[in-house]
């Protein structure tokens, strides 16, 4: 698999943010909106190292990089803080971009204790490692912080209202919400941070599984369809009664660092 270019629009935007050029961490940046970010902080010109376990990222989506040597790819994981240690002490990257995570309901539920402690526990390891050497850390967060609003438009501000703590679904908003918890309590004593809920989003290198998308389960319904036995009714499944509206995004929209950078 090659590497998608970058739109010449995605870049520009991408540049709004004046990042100066310096060396960069992405962890989980074999994923699919971590590559999509690799693209583009390669394009701008950066160092770029990345970290990732390839438990779902894949590392052909950086395969064109690495052959041209633009960037550096690390089989490594983010609840070793050793190796993270080891990472920021020798390549000093100027800004992180955490977006290794467990993701994915059937992950969650399949092994709830190994995702609590690769959310959470990861999280503070990178968090840990920003704040001794004086890395700024985008920290990817999610729409699953929200919870259940019963006040829309949702709001950062806003109250959360979660499932019970005995259905495992509900661990990864809480742990995501720990997160941006720690996030702000290491900012309080200096971290240079900032949390970025995603949404959905949609592009290429998108997991058609659909185990972290609600778009590819739609892809994999829609692909269902061109069977000959397949009804039409199994398109796409219904839930909500049709009343449901899901905020979508093309890959490229979330990946550029944007403004994020400069907070």
């Amino acid at each position: 698999m090659g590497t998608d270019r970058v739109s010449d629009s995605d870049t520009q935007h991408a540049k709004q943010c004046m990042l100066p050029i310096q060396n960069i961490l992405v962890t989980g940046g074999a994923g699919y909106v971590g590559s999509h970010l690799v693209d583009t902080l390669v394009e701008l010109g950066h160092r770029v190292s990345v970290i990732d376990d390839l438990s779902s990222g894949m590392a052909e989506s950086l395969a064109g990089h690495v052959r041209a040597g633009d960037i550096r790819l690390i089989e490594g994981s983010i609840l070793d803080p050793e190796l993270l240690d080891r990472e920021l002490r020798v390549r000093t990257p100027g800004t992180v971009f955490h977006l290794a995570a467990a993701v994915g309901v059937r992950r969650i539920l399949a092994d709830p204790l190994g995702s609590l402690q690769t959310n959470v526990a990861g999280t503070e390891n990178v968090l840990r490692a920003c704040a001794q050497y004086g890395a700024a850390v985008v920290l990817a967060s999610s729409s699953e912080v929200y919870g259940k609003p019963s006040v829309m438009p949702m709001s950062e501000s806003g109250d959360r209202v979660l499932g019970a703590t005995t259905v495992p679904r509900w661990s990864y908003a809480a742990a995501k919400a720990l997160d941006e918890h720690l996030a702000f309590a290491y900012a309080a004593n200096g971290l240079r941070v900032v949390a970025v809920r995603y949404f959905n989003s949609y592009g290429p290198r998108l997991d058609r599984a659909g185990d972290a998308s609600v778009v590819g389960v739609f892809l994999r319904h829609a692909l269902a369809t061109m069977r000959p036995s397949a009804s039409p009714t199994s398109v796409f499944p219904r839930n909500g009664g049709g009343k449901r509206s899901p905020r979508l995004a093309p890959s490229p929209s979330v990946a550029p660092p944007g403004r994020a950078c400069r907070s």
